[in-house]
């Protein structure tokens, strides 16, 4: 069994001079396309390239190894086959079919490991009888038939996308988002190997082999452009480098700074508290000074009132019992002597 996604069958209707249905069948096998000069190769190789490559990078008829500008989708899509002349002389373009009709291209490829298959599909037809055709592309993760989707009784694209709208197919006017999701369906594709798809599908002659990988498998470097960004990346890590030795510079420079602060405010409010304490020492010396003082004064007051109550005592009695004083009158006096006493 073969791994990768393989080009199945490709069916292409109403397509250069293949009016009609005409469909080609590799079968995931890796085919050769041959047959005689003007047979329709080219016209197969060109359905293929359209269906894949970016609409503004195809170059038409590339098998005929010359840069050819009477193929477009224009002349695929009308069927141009050669000119008539008229009666001035004139060459009138001679086509198989006029601007109601439409044109589609359609190809299922076939993962056999997976046994997943996507098919891929561009209608084109116009909006008005002059101009380049109008196109939009379908993907679809079940396989694609010309008869049963994209062949109807009518010409008209509306009922055509309606009806693939209804069997649930992706629908997309551009390719760069038809390009996004086929893309993913078939393997995550690139942009590059879709390049280099155009460039070998046609391929008369390659010449020297390794020209050939250099200039369309290897992707192309910038010496130069990646040599300055190198130098540019450079000079930026050694910028960065200068400024965190700068900035630890800094740090070794500011910690003592900021050690010695916190000492200093630590000892500033050590300093704070005994300015304070010597600020309120005379306070404290003349309270201590006021009490002793009042000690000193109650102690003297006793003692004196205690000397002069004895006296006054002694005085009394003896005063008293010369006059004849009765005991009671010396009892009364010796408790109102101990009440004064007593009051001091």
């Amino acid at each position: 069994m073969k791994k990768g996604f393989r080009l199945h069958n490709l069916e292409v209707l109403n397509w250069g001079t293949f009016q009609g249905k005409w469909s080609f069948d590799p079968k995931e096998e890796t085919t050769l396309l041959t047959g005689d000069s003007g047979s329709g190769k080219s016209t197969l190789v060109d359905a293929l390239t359209s269906l894949l490559v970016p609409p503004n990078r195809i170059k038409f008829n590339q098998a005929a190894d010359v840069e050819s500008k009477e193929r477009n989708f224009l002349s695929y899509v009308r069927g141009y086959y050669g000119q008539k002349s008229n009666a001035e002389g004139k060459g009138n373009i001679e086509a198989l079919r006029a601007y109601n009709s439409y044109s589609v291209i359609l190809a299922n490829f076939f993962e056999q490991t997976l046994s997943k298959i996507v098919g891929l599909a561009i209608v084109f037809w116009f909006k008005e009888a002059s101009g380049n055709p109008s196109k939009f592309y379908v993907v679809s993760e079940n396989e694609l038939s010309m008869d049963d989707d994209f062949i109807l009784q009518t010409t008209d694209i509306k009922t055509l996308k309606d009806s693939l709208k209804q069997k649930k197919y992706n629908i997309f006017d551009e390719y760069s988002r038809y390009f996004n999701f086929f893309s993913k369906k078939l393997g995550n594709l690139s942009e590059q190997s879709i390049q280099l798809f155009q460039k070998t599908i046609s391929m008369k002659k390659m010449g020297e082999l390794s020209e050939f990988i250099r200039k369309n498998m290897l992707e192309k470097l910038e010496v130069e452009e990646l040599i300055s960004k190198l130098i540019n990346h450079y000079n930026d890590l050694n910028r960065a480098y200068e400024t965190i030795l700068k900035a630890k510079d800094q740090i070794n420079m500011l910690t003592p700074i900021q050690k010695n602060g916190v000492e200093f405010l630590e000892k500033d409010i050590q300093k704070n508290k005994f300015q304070s304490a010597l600020d309120r020492i005379d306070f404290w010396i003349a309270k201590k000074k006021e009490k002793l003082y009042e000690d000193n004064i109650k102690s003297l007051s006793k003692e004196k009132i205690k000397n002069e109550m004895s006296n006054l005592n002694d005085i009394f009695i003896e005063k008293n019992i010369s006059a004849g004083g009765s005991a009671d009158l010396l009892i009364l006096t010796i408790f109102i002597h101990f009440l004064i006493y007593e009051k001091v």
